[in-house]
């Protein structure tokens, strides 16, 4: 579910853990890794990890060749008549919302890597080259607007604070954060109105994302071979 190193390897998702000789305590929170951000992109929301369903864990400490392993019984609130069927259905749907955000955030994130490198492409390109140059300028041009027409479809970076949110229309992905707070804050299971919200919102994202997987390779290897031209 999650783990903390003082080696901390980011690529295998593991969080760092901060040691000094002697004794150490660290607390975890009971929650499952953030959700993966778009760097440098204010968002009015929390992108912290679900909550554990309740239930009984294994915690494993490695230190070392030496190992040690215990359990750990994580209990639901004794006044919510939630099942444990129902915390794992919930916990499903929040799975299913992570993976749909953290999808659009990397595909931001890669499509601005890729309007990068055109627009540094196209910077370089000297005018009257003949028609071979000509057509990378357009294609091009035509990709890098394309791939910002997506980006402003999917996120705001019209906003940097918790003024100018007022002033700039929420996009796509800051609807997933907001359904997946809600949803996690609840202690009496998924609703059916959570259920349709989550169809309306992928009915929006779906399309945007074919979109952006034909820009990211049919665009772009046409790009690359006129510039290889």
């Amino acid at each position: 579910m999650r783990v903390y190193s003082t080696d901390q390897d980011e690529d295998a998702g593991e969080e760092g853990l901060d040691v000094e000789a002697g004794m150490n305590r660290h607390v975890c929170d009971l929650l499952h890794p953030d959700i993966y951000p778009v760097p440098d992109l204010y968002l009015w929301g929390s992108l912290s990890g679900r909550r554990a369903v309740p239930g009984t864990y294994t915690v494993r400490l490695t230190a070392g060749d030496v190992e040690r392993v215990a359990s750990l019984e994580v209990r639901k609130d004794p006044r919510v008549e939630t099942t444990q069927a129902q915390f794992v259905e919930q916990d499903i749907f929040l799975r299913g919302i992570q993976n749909e955000l953290e999808a659009m955030h990397r595909g931001v994130v890669q499509l601005g890597e890729v309007r990068d490198q055109v627009e540094g492409i196209l910077a370089r390109i000297e005018e009257d080259q003949g028609d071979a140059v000509a057509r990378v300028r357009t294609l091009g041009s035509s990709l890098a607007d394309s791939l910002t027409v997506v980006e402003d479809s999917l996120v705001q970076w019209g906003t940097v604070d918790g003024q100018t949110v007022l002033n700039a229309p929420s996009r796509l992905n800051l609807y997933y954060v907001y359904l997946h707070g809600e949803v996690d804050g609840a202690d009496d299971g998924l609703g059916d109105a959570a259920r349709q919200v989550l169809r309306d919102l992928n009915g929006r994202w779906y399309p945007l994302r074919d979109r952006l997987e034909v820009l990211l390779d049919e665009a772009i290897d046409e790009f690359n071979r006129a510039v290889e031209e």
